[in-house]
């Protein structure tokens, strides 16, 4: 099974970043959730992101730090 998010800020569909930790929390427990310290090389990327693992399948993500996802 695949899934892909987008959260594009220009047309309107962001995430804040507590509410996305949040959110995943609760969906995922076991997901491995990092956010990245402000001023961190690369955090404008990567400034949450997940990994959850089930039955072999495996899901990733991450975030901007404007509540977009990466690509």
């Amino acid at each position: 099974m695949t899934y892909l998010a987008v959260f594009e800020k220009k047309a309107g569909q962001a995430v804040d970043r507590d509410d996305l930790t949040r959110a995943l929390r609760m969906h995922w427990p076991d997901a491995r959730i990092s956010m990245t310290s402000p001023g961190a090389p690369g955090r404008e990327v990567r400034d949450v992101t997940w990994q959850y693992e089930e039955a072999g399948d495996r899901l990733e993500g991450r975030s901007h730090t404007d509540g977009t996802s990466g690509r």
